[in-house]
């Protein structure tokens, strides 16, 4: 067997069907972080309706074809069922940081249709909690010179006085008292009762690089219920403290800042024991300097869903900045009539629809905070008994890469991204069988498909973002159940897939 890292996360691409959005190709810039940038693809009728991909609810598309590495996979639309109007998506790789889109129009009806193409690129951002596409409010800690930040969950130990079920089996990989809210610093801290009852105790680690002769602790906490909670101070600091619920900030936090004395360079520990009282949720603590103490701050970040929108190296494409990304994103597409939209809003499935009359505003604002880059190509003419194909080019990288890579789309020589979809093809999963099997392969490798493409993206769980196997795009965390029958489908399938699902 393989050496299995201990991240969790699936060893795919960085670029695959990955959103809980619409359907389409995702981006993670950075694993880490958990952003991830969504170009949706949706096609319709010109000027009368459009199939919105939503991934959470049958919305008339279908996973069609995928390869086990994901370099390549296609979707189906029906426009009018069935198989009257239909249009089939796919995505193959270039290279790590590029993916070639192909949108194949096709008409098997009497009649000339007029059809239209939107392409909608936008960011998302970690989640507050599972099944939820509210981002996540982080706060950052500032520190003077010399300051030490320690999380909550950086703890050695952690106990609770009264034992529970879930000490040693908390749901979806979580730490022992982790909770996950708005507010906190990396947007975690400990919870779930801690404090409550006397004797939960947390042990914590911290190393100075030089001595301070009048250290002080700042220890940032919250109290969700009422009352107050004491705490034994063990270690670096010693005594006893009170913590209320007064004077807190506009986000429910509070400091409480006890005086340490002189602490050496090196390794210290700190014991917090409760002594019983209200529940509390800790988001850390920083150590500094006592005449420093008023510049420990904690700022909350504010996400940025619009990017900046430059041109691109030929008049079908186009560029995007988004500054909580340290990354360009550039797109492409090869039909000459097209326009760009920007829509300012947190949804596609009322507004896009409720826009279909209005082909005069370039800038259209919707409900709640978020942006699309709205690329609309129209019309799209299609004979009776006729297709047509409409190739699309998406990447990633620093400014100059970026702006190469869209002009080399343009300078490919005809035929080129045909050939290269069919070659990315090839490795689809496909079955073989005896006649007697015939009449099942369709139905099998449409299947095969879906399990193969249900992966979301991002995860939270051991403090990471990750991929992970899904039994549909509605869901989002972890289920031991459900990933070992995944397992067991993607060993028929893919075995370093179902190697992952098992890790």
């Amino acid at each position: 067997m393989p050496d299995v890292r201990k991240s969790h996360d699936l060893r795919l691409p960085d670029w695959g069907p990955y959103s809980k959005r619409y359907a389409g190709i995702s981006h993670i810039p950075a694993i880490e972080k958990g952003l991830r940038f969504d170009l949706g693809v949706i096609p319709g009728h010109y000027r009368r309706q459009m199939l919105i991909p939503n991934e959470k609810w049958a919305s008339g598309h279908h996973t069609w074809e995928a390869a086990g590495d994901l370099s390549y996979y296609a979707y189906r639309y029906e426009l009018e069922w069935k198989d009257q109007v239909f249009c089939d998506v796919s995505f193959s790789s270039l290279s790590p940081v590029s993916r070639l889109m192909r949108c194949e129009f096709v008409n098997n009806t009497t009649c000339a249709q007029s059809l239209m193409l939107h392409l909608v690129a936008y960011m998302n951002f970690p989640p507050v909690r599972p099944y939820s596409d509210e981002p996540i409010q982080l706060a950052k800690v500032t520190l003077p010179a010399g300051g030490t930040w320690v999380d909550a969950l950086d703890y050695s130990d952690l106990q609770f006085a009264v034992a529970r079920p879930t000490d040693n089996l908390v749901p979806d990989g979580m730490l022992r008292a982790e909770i996950r809210a708005n507010d906190f610093v990396n947007g975690t801290g400990i919870g779930a009762g801690f404090g409550q009852d006397a004797g939960d105790l947390a042990l914590y680690h911290f190393n100075l690089e030089q001595p301070i002769l009048q250290a002080v602790l700042t220890l940032r906490y919250r109290l969700p219920g009422s009352g107050s909670t004491g705490v034994r101070l063990e270690g670096a600091a010693q005594g006893e403290i009170i913590l209320t619920d007064e004077c807190r900030d506009s986000n429910g936090f509070l400091c409480l800042q006890q005086p340490l004395g002189a602490l050496d360079a090196g390794e210290h520990t700190l014991r917090l024991v409760s002594l019983g009282g209200s529940r509390l949720e800790i988001d850390g603590f920083a150590i500094t300097t006592a005449d420093l103490v008023d510049q420990v701050h904690f700022p909350l970040h504010t996400w940025k869903p619009a990017p900046e929108i430059l041109p691109g190296p030929h008049p079908n494409s186009l560029i995007l900045q988004y500054a909580d990304v340290g990354m360009s994103y550039g797109i492409a597409w090869d039909y000459p009539d097209f326009w760009v939209r920007q829509l300012f809003t947190d949804e596609l499935d009322i507004l896009l629809r409720y826009l279909v009359p209005n082909n005069y505003s370039e800038v259209v604002h919707g409900s709640g905070e978020g942006h699309f880059t709205d690329v609309f190509i129209r019309p799209i003419a299609l004979p009776a008994h006729a297709s047509r194909t409409v190739y699309g080019f998406v990447c990633s990288g620093n400014l100059e890469v970026v702006t190469e890579a869209l002009d080399g789309f343009f300078r490919q020589e005809t035929g080129i991204h045909e050939s290269s979809y069919r070659s990315a093809r090839q490795k689809s999963i496909s079955f073989d069988c005896l006649p007697s099997g015939e009449k099942y392969r369709f139905s099998q490798e449409r299947m095969a498909a879906t399990e193969l493409m249900n992966v979301v993206y991002p995860v939270y769980t051991r403090r990471q973002y990750i991929r992970h196997n899904t039994p549909g795009k509605w869901w989002d965390c972890l289920y031991t159940w459900d990933s070992g029958f995944i397992g067991l489908a993607q060993l028929e399938l893919d075995r370093q897939r179902a190697l992952d699902c098992l890790n």
